[in-house]
């Protein structure tokens, strides 16, 4: 869903777009990635809508291929050792 959509959530006419491409996607059992999301309001109301994938500023500023698996490597100790 493009960022211009999500980042304009509270007009009408864009939750109605948002809407029928989430249930357009769900009929044809794809997946959507919901751009630009940038609060915890507009997360929310994707994710009541079904939308399961994300991208946006709420979750990260862009990153180089480098800061990426930084980040992920942070984020890999901080969940620490795997007790299976």
């Amino acid at each position: 869903i493009d960022r211009f959509f999500v980042i304009n959530l509270r007009r009408q006419q864009n939750t109605k777009i948002v809407n029928t491409i989430l249930s357009l996607a769900r009929s044809l059992n794809l997946e959507v990635v919901a751009e630009g999301v940038e609060s915890r309001e507009q997360l929310e109301y994707l994710r009541d809508r079904g939308c399961q994938a994300f991208q946006g500023f709420l979750f990260s500023k862009p990153l180089s291929s480098e800061g990426l698996t930084e980040l992920l490597r942070g984020a890999s100790r901080s969940l620490g050792p795997s007790r299976g």
